[in-house]
C-alpha cells in the first residue's frame, strides 16, 4: 500500500509540473484526480493546447 501511495503522489507530482510548465497554472485541481485519470491527464497534457481543454477532456470520460 505504501508503494502505490508513492506512485499516486509522483503521477500527481508530474501532472501538476507538466501543467505548470505547459499552461502556467499551478491548480489543485490535481489533487482531485484518481490514479487513472491522472494517467490519462498526462498522456493529454500533449494534446490539449489550453488548462481548460485538458480539464473538458478529463471531464468527458467520467460521464
Amino acid at each position: 500500500k505504501g508503494i502505490e501511495e508513492g506512485l499516486e503522489k509522483k503521477g500527481k507530482t508530474l501532472l501538476k509540473s507538466l501543467v505548470l510548465h505547459k499552461y502556467g497554472i499551478d491548480d489543485d485541481w490535481v489533487e482531485t484526480l484518481t490514479e487513472q485519470q491522472i494517467d490519462e491527464a498526462v498522456i493529454n497534457v500533449l494534446e490539449c493546447d489550453t488548462y481548460e481543454a485538458l480539464k473538458d477532456k478529463l471531464g468527458e470520460k467520467e460521464k
